[in-house]
């Protein structure tokens, strides 16, 4: 009975969705939506269901005249912003002592002196766990200023500045962490920017379960309860062109060729899509630029079986400072492209076994912890994907929609190596990375690519997506280098993909969908090689709001 409970809770609150999250049409002012029971189709016609509630889209503020532009709230910013830091700041130096095993320097004009210089900055030696926290950490510093009437790239700025004053400032007894500064700047981006375009698009609805969920951004409550009066005199902005939120509860069939072998687990969790451009879909023709956000996505899940969470991932992405191009006739026929810029974060992990394995222990000076050998790490990957490119299209008829997406990325990731497990039977690891030894993962350059077409015909759903991630060790700035006496490289690749079949339920929110997905992953050390393949096999029931 226990192990099901988590599908009993899903279901009720799947069940009880449309009543707490209230009615859905725009009031009076433009600011908040009512379900009116009809959902748009791909063209705009009306059909039995719930409405996809359309909201308002902070970048449209630069349509509206120069009067009615928000103007930047620099005194709020910045409170809010040395607020967080001030906060933050005093919990870690209570706790400074706990960390001893980070530090390197004295309070002395010498040793501070080689902080501020590039030799300082290094790859430092802390669990996954830590280290890849730093990228939801840091959508806070973003919002301090993004939620204050900031440009994106104005407001990564602020994120950029947070994260150096703290690994300056703050861990003044510590290296310069390049890992925790790429995480927190362009880590801020990715997630703050999905957040806070999730976060402003829920705040424009009415419905308790609405306000509710819209408190996930507290930085733009703040500014829509401070600046209330201000943002009613405004002219509404546009709506945005197209949005999805998607609650899910599915079986699970999944076989793995590795150590994990056969498992059943129950799926739930939540993805958002947005696409923030106001004519898309609608009929016209326009050629634009876009110089704020042009999409954003966000999506958890968890797997869970009878001996607790298997499974963790998490994804965001962002396209902005792109151009947008659409052609539809009267009817609704045509099609729009967009292309853009793109920045992007994923993390999962698989549970792990060993107590070693990403926790945060106190690695090397004073000699091996002596942990189990062989290693019994567990795959796990957090992945920063830079900067690249994004590509939108999408193709419209009545009663059909195709939509077709690809990006491509220069990443910086947290990676588990999956050889190493198998290495460490007959080999001799004292001396290897630092992080590698004690976590499992190493720091890597990649390259990762992503493809997706997806069409609705009617009430029928169909998609296919191909993923690949190509990852290789790097560098020699490891915190601990002077006690690396056996360095290689690493290599390990992701492949993934999958097919979905999804029916709409006639008079209801409700989708019944299939999923197949594929899973090859691969990792390399010298002469050793470790090939894993995994399928799993899905079934579940979606809401979509």
């Amino acid at each position: 009975m226990n192990s099901l409970r988590p599908i009993v809770g899903m279901v009720l609150m799947l069940s009880l969705a449309p009543a707490v999250f209230g009615d859905g049409t725009a009031d009076s002012t433009g600011r908040g939506l009512r379900f009116s029971f009809r959902v748009p189709d791909r063209q705009g016609s009306q059909r039995p269901g719930l409405s996809l509630l359309t909201a308002v889209s902070h970048e449209a503020a630069q349509q509206t005249p120069a009067s009615a532009v928000p103007k930047k709230k620099w005194g709020r910013a910045i409170l809010e912003f040395l607020t967080i830091m001030a906060f933050t700041q005093i919990n870690y130096w209570l706790k400074y002592s706990d960390w001893f095993f980070d530090w390197h320097y004295r309070f002395t004009w010498e040793d501070q002196k080689k902080r501020f210089s590039f030799d300082a900055w290094k790859f430092d030696a802390n669990g996954f766990s830590l280290n890849w926290s730093h990228a939801p950490a840091g959508a806070h510093y973003y919002n301090a200023a993004r939620a204050n009437n900031f440009t994106l790239g104005e407001s990564l700025l602020f994120t950029a500045a947070g994260s150096l004053y703290w690994e300056y400032i703050v861990e003044w007894r510590e290296i310069i962490s390049i890992n925790d500064i790429l995480m927190t700047s362009l880590g801020g981006l990715a997630f703050g920017e999905s957040c806070f375009q999730l976060g402003l698009d829920l705040s424009r609805r009415k419905g308790l379960g609405y306000r509710i969920l819209s408190f996930m951004n507290p930085y733009w409550k703040i500014t829509e309860f401070l600046d209330r009066d201000e943002i009613r005199r405004r002219p509404p902005p546009p709506e945005t062109g197209w949005h999805e939120y998607i609650f899910f509860l599915s079986g699970q069939s999944l076989k793995n060729s590795g150590p994990i072998g056969s498992q059943r687990n129950t799926l739930f969790g939540v993805h958002t899509r947005i696409i923030e451009v106001p004519e898309y879909g609608k009929p016209g023709r326009i050629k634009k630029p876009i110089p704020g956000t042009l999409s954003s996505e966000v999506g958890i899940d968890f797997a869970f079986s009878g001996r607790g969470l298997e499974e963790l991932n998490f994804n965001s992405r962002v396209g902005y400072w792109g151009y947008f191009w659409q052609n539809l006739d009267d009817r609704g026929r045509g099609h729009s492209l967009s292309l853009s810029l793109g920045t992007a974060f994923t993390y999962w992990r698989k549970k792990k076994v060993a107590f070693y394995d990403s926790t945060a222990i106190a690695p090397r000076e004073g000699g091996d912890l002596h942990l189990e050998e062989p290693r019994n790490f567990r795959d796990k990957l957090a992945v920063l994907h830079m900067v690249g490119p994004l590509f939108d299209y999408s193709s419209f008829a009545p009663g059909l929609k195709l939509r077709i997406t690809a990006d491509a990325y220069a990443d910086f990731a947290q990676v588990n190596a999956l050889a190493f497990n198998r290495y460490s039977v007959d080999h001799d690891i004292t001396g290897v990375k630092t992080n590698l030894l004690y976590y499992g993962y190493y720091y890597a350059l990649g390259i990762s690519t992503s493809a997706r077409a997806e069409i609705w015909l009617g009430r029928l759903y169909a998609s296919a997506r191909l993923r690949g991630e190509d990852f290789q060790s790097f560098g020699e700035a490891d915190r601990f280098e002077y006690l690396i006496t056996a360095d290689f490289d690493l290599h390990d690749s992701h492949l993934a993909y999958d097919l979905r079949l999804g029916y709409e339920w006639p008079g209801t929110p409700f989708e019944i969908r299939a999923t197949y997905e594929g899973i090859v992953r691969k990792g390399g050390i010298k002469e050793v090689f470790v090939k894993e393949v995994e399928h799993r096999f899905v079934l579940g029931l979606y809401l979509k709001i």
